[in-house]
C-alpha cells in the first residue's frame, strides 16, 4: 500500500482501538513519544503529520456505536474522506453489547464517550446499556453481527481500504455460524491475524508482561507490536 495516496486514516471500535491520549496534537513526533494504542503507530508510520487522524472508538462501545459512528463520518464528510485517500481500521467488539444513542451536551451519559481524536463535530454520542426484561441474547448477537456485516458490506462496495481486528477469541466463537462464514472469507485479507491469533486480547496474552496494571487490555508496548504489525500486513511503502 503507497503511503502517499493516504491522506486520511480513520479508526472505530471499543477500548482496544479508543484514544486515551489527552491534549496531544496528532503528530508523527507525538505518536511516537506516547503513542498510547495501535493506531498511533499506524498513523506515525502513514505519515507525514499533516495528514488527517481520526479515533471515533470509545471505551466500553459496541459494535452499533462504533459502526453507525464511521458510516455517519464518512457521509457526512464525503467530500474530504474518499474511497481512493482514506484507510479504515478497526476492531469488531463483543455482540453481546448494546449501545444506546444520546445527546452529546448530556455528560451524565456522553461522558463515558467522548473521544479526543475526532476532528469533526457529530453532534450524536453513545452510552452502554443493559438488556431489557424481555430481550433475548441471541437476538443481540445478532444484531450486532448484523451491524457489522452491513458496515463492512458497505466498506467494500465503495471501495474504501480497510482491515479489522477481533477483540477476543469469543467475538469468533460465540458467534452464529453465517457471520463465522463471513469473516472467514476474510481471514488474512482484511481480517488482521495477529501470529495467527483470532484476537487482540489472545495475541496479547502470548506476550510477555502484555496486560496493563489497571486492567485488562493491551499495554502500552504490545499496542506498539500490534501497530508495527499492521504496518507488516499493509506493506506500507
Amino acid at each position: 500500500m503507497n503511503k502517499h495516496l493516504i491522506k486520511n486514516f480513520v479508526v472505530t471500535g471499543c477500548s482496544f482501538t479508543a484514544s486515551i491520549l489527552t491534549d496531544v496534537e496528532p503528530t508523527k513526533e507525538m505518536w511516537d513519544l506516547r503513542a498510547s494504542h495501535w493506531p498511533h503507530t499506524v498513523f506515525a508510520g502513514i505519515g507525514p503529520a499533516n495528514k488527517n487522524f481520526v479515533n471515533l472508538a470509545m471505551g466500553a462501545g459496541g459494535n452499533t456505536a462504533a459502526f453507525i459512528n464511521l458510516i455517519y463520518f464518512l457521509n457526512l464528510y464525503q467530500h474530504r474522506y474518499k474511497p481512493d485517500n482514506t484507510l479504515i481500521g478497526f476492531n469488531i467488539t463483543s455482540l453481546t453489547r448494546k449501545d444506546k444513542m444520546c445527546d452529546i451536551r448530556d455528560h451524565r451519559q456522553s461522558i463515558y464517550r467522548e473521544s479526543v481524536d475526532v476532528p469533526h463535530q457529530l453532534n450524536i454520542s453513545w452510552y452502554p446499556t443493559s438488556l431489557d426484561n424481555d430481550e433475548i441474547l441471541d437476538h443481540v448477537i445478532i444484531q450486532n453481527a448484523c451491524k457489522v456485516i452491513e458496515s463492512i458490506s458497505y466498506l467494500e462496495y465503495n471501495r474504501f481500504s480497510y482491515f479489522f481486528m477481533l477483540m477476543n477469541d469469543s467475538v469468533y466463537h460465540d458467534s452464529p455460524c453465517w457471520f463465522k462464514d463471513f469473516l472467514d472469507i476474510r481471514r488474512n485479507k482484511t481480517w488482521v491475524m495477529l501470529d495467527d491469533h483470532l484476537s487482540m486480547e489472545s495475541y496479547s496474552n502470548s506476550i510477555k508482561g502484555w496486560r496493563s496494571p489497571e486492567d485488562r487490555h493491551p499495554n502500552l508496548e504490545t499496542n506498539r507490536i500490534i501497530g508495527k504489525k499492521i504496518l507488516d500486513y499493509l506493506k506500507i511503502v
